[in-house]
């Protein structure tokens, strides 16, 4: 295949083949029908680089290394607010930019040589780079050295990569149609790579700019150049190459961090409860939120994997919008499952507070019982509150504001206690009730708050400080506890905007892989289940209602929610075509949809 001197760049892979004094093999291209009839240069033919259809172990490696960087991304920067999930956004995006510029590089070109091994350790090296910068990747927070790091590795992949597209030119340079598509793909990386050399620059001479919105712009002009690059180009069309491929294999590999998520939401689930008290018992309720945490997952999977037709043959257009769809899928899929797993411990954490209010009252009535008056009811509820200790981490501010709460208790008059009633204090409270009712409520929210930060439903600063704005919010464990509901409230808003959104990318994607052959139930069900998509996404303007999201909140039906709108799509998307919608094999045959011999791409049901 190789070349002498070409470390195996470019060879011809059709017949009719023509050579220049080069030694490249030149050949008609296969995409003419989307090339101008009346060019001047037709007569010359266009470089046809060998083809190969399924993708390298080197780029199946490269791969892991863009899980491995979303995943630790996901594990350090939860997404609990509105900056969050900005910064989660901007991160991926520029991760996936630079994975796809990479690999589309390796499907038109990609050989195995001296030359490109070293190029995959720079593109490691700068995946390298993405750990670094994701520790403390934030829209509010930008660390110079961090940002800087940032910087360098998106220069200097874009500089590679001009590189590596400049080889190819040199052995392309005799053939002026190659050549200059060839140039210009050089020139769309060397300019996003000059201007990453200057925020790299500007960061370095102390420049407070917002660098990260510049990295935004210039990773979706890169995008939008590169994919129209591809439509217009017939040395670097998508056409022939296994993109498709390792864009089927990256969502599958994104859905395999969703698989992470889950599990680590299981196992924290685990650690705090039968690890330590192997006596507790897990509610249905968390069984079926675990069950469909893993059916959407599963059904995602089974959804993309069906509805997608991946032996089809697109128009450069559609390959590159097909293309760049995924990104947002991508996104809509971690989102989801990320939105999934945090609403999985949310109601493990609110079980484990139902637990530790009930033993934290038993502890009262107790002490009530005890005779001894405040003594005896502060004593019996530090009994209570050990095992609550014990099992959860609670900070020293939060032990610290409990401690003080139940030396309250102390200063009110024994006699008191021996008329203790619970329906009066907090309904008709008179005497030192509304006290009594204040240090409790201040041992409960604390107590909550224990338990949310234990499970990692802690808040951003910028959340408690909007909390605290709230005028009748004058306690600190008060502030933090509405904090928690506001992000809840978040968790809420974007799985069911990302759930929606997911089957929606992918009915769009489906429609256009599938150009013709649609039937009158085809259609049905597609529209059917556009109308799913745009169902889930209202479903979140539930979370402008205070009452209503309360209600979401405290009741466990949110995951099953989309798991069995999802379901229902999948069923639907192998239901038989009734005999009387059918569109006639002849229009089928006309229509380009009948199978070939040995055709597997049209095995799903869903593609009869």
């Amino acid at each position: 295949m190789g070349h002498p001197g070409g470390a195996g760049i470019v060879s011809a892979n059709t017949t009719s083949v023509q050579e220049d004094g080069s030694g490249l093999k030149l050949v008609a291209g296969p995409d003419v029908d989307y090339q101008p009839t009346h060019s001047h240069d037709e007569e010359e033919p266009v470089i046809q680089f060998p083809k190969r259809e399924s993708a390298a172990p080197v780029e199946l490696f490269y791969d892991l290394w863009f899980v491995a960087n979303l995943n630790v991304f996901t594990t350090l920067h939860p997404i609990t607010d509105v900056t969050n999930l900005g910064s989660f956004i901007q991160y991926f995006l520029l991760l996936w930019i630079t994975w796809l510029t990479t690999t589309v590089h390796d499907v038109r070109f990609g050989q195995d040589g001296v030359f490109e091994r070293v190029a995959r350790a720079a593109h490691l090296t700068v995946m390298i780079g993405f750990s670094a910068g994701g520790v403390s990747f934030s829209q509010t927070k930008q660390l110079q050295p961090i940002f800087k790091v940032m910087s360098l590795c998106l220069m200097c992949s874009r500089f590679v990569l001009a590189i590596q597209y400049g080889v190819v030119l040199f052995y392309a340079r005799r053939n002026r149609r190659s050549r200059n598509n060839l140039a210009l793909a050089v020139l769309l990386h060397l300019v996003p790579a000059f201007i990453y050399m200057g925020a790299t620059i500007a960061m370095a001479r102390g420049s407070n700019a917002e660098i990260d919105y510049l990295w935004w712009a210039v990773a979706l002009a890169e995008l939008a150049a590169l994919m129209a690059h591809a439509t217009l180009s017939k040395t670097l069309s998508f056409s022939g190459t296994h993109l498709t491929e390792r864009l089927n294999l990256l969502t599958l590999i994104v859905i395999g961090e969703g698989i992470i998520i889950l599990a680590k939401t299981i196992t924290k689930i685990v650690k705090y409860t039968y690890l330590k008290d192997p006596t507790t018992s897990w509610s249905s309720a968390l069984f079926g939120l675990i069950a469909c945490g893993a059916a959407i997952l599963y059904f995602t999977f089974q959804l993309y994997f069906d509805w997608m037709d991946h032996h089809s043959h697109m128009s450069p257009i559609k390959t590159a919008l097909w293309t760049t769809l995924h990104l947002p899928f991508h996104i809509a899929i971690v989102l989801t499952v990320e939105g999934s797993g945090q609403w999985i411990t949310t109601r493990r954490t609110f079980e484990a507070i139902t637990e530790a209010i009930t033993s934290f009252w038993a502890g009262f009535s107790k002490g009530l019982n005890s005779g001894l008056g405040g003594e005896g009811v502060s004593n019996e509820l530090v009994v209570a509150l050990d095992k609550t200790y014990e099992t959860y981490t609670f900070s020293v501010k939060t032990v610290n504001t409990m401690n003080k709460a139940l030396e309250e208790l102390l200063v009110v008059p024994d006699s008191y206690w021996k008329s203790f009633d619970v329906d009066r204090a907090f309904n008709n409270p008179v005497g030192n009730d509304s006290f009594v009712v204040e240090v409790i409520g201040t041992l409960e929210t604390s107590l909550a708050n224990g338990i949310f930060d234990t499970y990692g439903l802690t808040t951003s600063s910028k959340s408690k400080a909007l909390a605290d704005s709230q005028s009748y919010l004058s306690d600190t464990e008060a502030v933090a506890f509405l904090a928690v509901f506001e992000r809840l409230r978040m968790i809420f808003i974007y799985v069911f905007v990302a759930g929606g959104a997911a089957l929606l990318l992918l009915a769009t994607m489906h429609l256009m892989q599938k150009p013709k052959g649609w039937s009158v139930f085809h259609l049905i069900r597609l529209g059917l289940l556009t109308i799913a998509g745009v169902t889930l996404c209202l479903v979140a303007l539930i979370g402008t209602n205070d009452t209503m999201t309360g209600d979401m909140i405290g009741k466990p039906w949110s995951l099953p929610i989309i798991a069995l709108v999802y379901l229902v799509a999948l069923v639907g998307s192998h239901l038989p075509t009734p005999r009387g919608l059918k569109t006639s094999h002849s229009d089928q045959m006309e229509m380009g949809e009948h199978n070939k011999p040995g055709d597997t791409a049209r095995s799903s049901p869903y593609h009869d």
